[in-house]
């Protein structure tokens, strides 16, 4: 009795100490915060906007409307663009402490500007070229020669053109009027357009359109990006971070919560755009800021460097320009002195304490020994759970478990997390559709696992954070994890095989020399489109297109030259031709075009372009220049020649009649 009595002393001495000891540190961190965090009244903070006020800039409203700034103690004015100064201008003059800008805040950097970039709210940017649909754009290099209106600010769509060999020159270029109805009436054939925008005016006029992105060949630049001075974050820097932080936040309320934010806007903003408008912008604003997959506001300093590259390329940034003091850091180290000052007292007194705690220890032994026993079950049991997650840590393939009923990721494992290039604390709790490219096809599997219970070998396209597309070859089974139900997934990188078969089937159709469909499956897809064209009663045309003099060539210079001399007139073909059109090299130095939907007047015209192109081309050999031509005899479709040998056996005729006119010419069959 007399020992249970001295325990629970010590034991009231013990909480005695502790209850003084956080006192005293409540008492010093309370004093401390005071200190550093003086009651002020809201501080005035201008945002600048490169555009009018519409869904573009959701989050800034959000977060002056849900409080945020007021919280952060910021009274935020939000500006439109004005029509007569630079928005970039004002910021730079100090008219105002934040704006929004795209990727080209990196020339601004290399003009030696002192631009930081704070959040990228758009992970990819909105940045398109616009044709209307059958116009005769169907590919960018249709662009060349066609009136464009190109805004300033689109420098990834001039790297766009040049990296698919076409230069400004060659467009004739137009003022931007920013409004889709020169499209419309044909005024201009292409303009730069924002994909969160002048689509939906097209789509309401119920006009087909066609968008061409720099995404398609690899040039993925930022889009909307927060940024200031190095000037205001050295002389405020707890503004900038306090308007960093609610402005995000303000982000994630706005993606969440559109139609509020909508009607936020067309109350209090601008009634410039319809509800239906904004719902659009909403929509497509979601897909480029990708907040389930990416954090709102990540920047990757790799991506930047890639971006700068790009501009280097283009001779728009010097060789030797540096990232340094670009990026924003929001983490910078904190002065740590009175943590570790505080630490070590409380270590001191920790340290009495448990020296105490030693005496009466023999007491609680009986105490400690039932509670041991009472928790080995539970350490077995974690001891099991540990010993499967070590397999699948250390799994040489990709391990990801999701709850079935959302979809959320529960758990991956390094292989997973490298394979999807994510990192692993930031994709638990998001959800896995995002990983898929076809969305539809990850509702099928669910439905496949949940009536099988298990799916085996399933070859499936699947995405990484960046958007680089992979094929995985995936089995999945049904699992409790956590007390739920779990789909437990394991994936294969099957990405080179497929590679292989594509590049197989593409040798089974393809000639191995020009790189154009071969004989056979030119003619396989000749009958099917011949049919097509008889059925919708469309006109076609083909034409049988002979290299002039080709014997002469491999004589005189050898087959190498003329393997040369094939290689030139089928680029030269293939460059020049529509999708829906066929080229086929039937043997030698002899090829064939199928042109569907081209009437007699028209083939003429293509025809007599292509026979003019091949005549400009020539090939050196030995400082000795040789010139291509061709002939070229032309058959159409009519009610007596309706299948593929036909129309061949009427175009060789006329081929035959060119050729013996002199070559260099055009027949065409009667």
């Amino acid at each position: 009795m007399a020992l249970r009595w001295k325990s629970l002393v010590l034991i009231w001495i013990l909480i005695f100490s502790l209850v003084i000891l956080l006192s005293f540190l409540s008492s010093l961190l309370t004093t401390e915060n005071t200190r550093l965090l003086p009651v002020k009244r809201l501080e005035k903070v201008t945002l600048q906007l490169k555009w009018q006020h519409q869904f573009q800039f959701a989050g800034y409203y959000a977060a002056k409307a849900q409080g945020y700034y007021q919280d952060a103690g910021l009274d935020v004015e939000i500006l439109p663009a004005p029509e007569d100064v630079s928005s970039v201008d004002l910021v730079l003059r100090g008219k105002a402490d934040f704006g929004i800008a795209m990727s080209d805040l990196l020339l601004l950097r290399g003009q030696g500007e002192s631009v930081v970039a704070l959040a990228t709210i758009f992970q990819h940017s909105p940045l398109v070229f616009l044709a209307i649909k059958n116009s005769g754009i169907d590919h960018i290099h249709d662009l060349v020669g066609k009136k464009v209106m190109l805004e300033s600010h689109s420098e990834e769509l001039i790297a766009y053109l040049h990296s698919e060999g076409v230069s400004l020159n060659q467009l004739i270029q137009l003022p931007h009027d920013f409004n889709p109805l020169g499209l419309i009436d044909g005024r201009v054939d292409a303009m730069s357009a924002y994909s969160t925008d002048e689509p939906f005016l097209l789509r309401e006029a119920g006009i087909n359109y066609l968008t061409f992105t720099a995404r398609s060949v690899g040039i993925d630049f930022y889009g909307d990006t927060l940024y200031t001075t190095a000037k205001e974050i050295r002389e405020n820097p707890q503004k900038v971070r306090k308007f960093l932080d609610a402005s995000l936040k303000g982000w994630e309320y706005a993606l969440n919560n559109p139609q509020e934010i909508i009607a936020l806007i067309l109350t209090e903003y601008s009634q410039r755009h319809s509800r239906e408008h904004l719902e659009f912008e909403a929509m497509m604003t979601d897909r480029l800021i990708i907040p389930d997959i990416v954090e709102i506001g990540y920047m990757n300093p790799g991506r930047w460097q890639h971006i700068a590259k790009i501009y280097q390329d283009l001779g728009m940034l010097s060789k030797n320009f540096s990232l340094e003091g670009f990026i924003y850091e929001r983490n910078p180290r904190a002065n740590l002195f009175w943590f570790y000052l505080i630490l070590g007292i409380f270590s001191t007194i920790l340290g009495l304490i448990s020296w105490v705690a030693w005496r009466f220890y023999r007491l609680n032994l009986r105490i400690h020994q039932e509670i041991k026993e009472r928790k080995q079950t539970e350490i077995e049991l974690r001891a099991l759970e540990k010993r499967y997650r070590t397999l699948s840590e250390n799994a040489p393939f990709p391990v990801v478990i999701s709850y079935i009923d959302n979809g959320i990721v529960a758990y991956l494992n390094p292989e997973a997390a490298k394979q999807f290039e994510i990192a692993r604390e930031y994709v638990i709790g998001k959800k896995t559709v995002e990983f898929y490219t076809n969305i539809e096809e990850r509702n099928q599997l669910l439905t496949i696992l949940l009536n099988q219970g298990f799916i085996k070998n399933y070859e499936i396209e699947l995405k990484t954070a960046s958007d680089k597309h992979f094929w995985a070859c995936l089995s999945a089974t049904i699992i409790e994890f956590e007390d739920k139900l779990a789909a437990f997934t394991s994936l294969v990188d099957i990405t080179k095989t497929k590679v292989l078969q594509e590049k197989l089937q593409k040798q089974a159709i393809t000639d191995e020399l020009t790189d154009i469909y071969n004989r056979r499956h030119f003619f396989e897809l000749g009958k099917a489109v011949i049919n097509q064209a008889i059925k919708s009663n469309q006109p076609l045309a083909i034409l049988l297109i002979d290299l002039d003099h080709f014997k002469s060539i491999n004589d005189t210079y050898g087959h190498d030259v003329g393997d040369i001399a094939l290689k030139q007139v089928s680029s030269i073909l293939a460059k020049h031709i529509r999708e829906k059109d066929i080229l086929g090299r039937l043997g030698g130095e002899e090829f064939a075009l199928i042109l569907p939907e081209t009437t007699q007047d028209k083939v003429l015209i293509i025809a007599e372009r292509l026979r003019l192109m091949i005549a400009q081309e020539l090939i050196i050999v030995h400082q000795q220049k040789i010139s291509l031509t061709v002939s070229i005899g032309i058959a159409t479709l009519t009610e007596n020649i309706y299948e593929i040998n036909s129309l061949l056996k009427k175009a060789d005729q006329a081929l035959y009649q060119a050729k013996h006119q002199g070559r260099n010419c055009i027949v065409k069959s009667e």
